[in-house]
């Protein structure tokens, strides 16, 4: 059995908390990662399947 101990349970719960709140709007990161991947795909047709 495995025992954690936590001494800084609120340093962590900000933490958690901003990470929550830096991923509530995800629309502008998945339109950056859409346009990421279109580019990606682009360029492989352009090679012929190459890469």
């Amino acid at each position: 059995m495995i025992d954690i101990e936590i001494n800084n349970a609120q340093e962590i719960a900000s933490a958690l908390e901003r990470l929550a709140q830096a991923t509530a709007h995800r629309a502008p990161l998945m339109r950056s990662i859409a346009g990421a991947m279109e580019s990606a795909v682009l360029q492989n047709f352009d090679v012929g399947g190459a890469t």
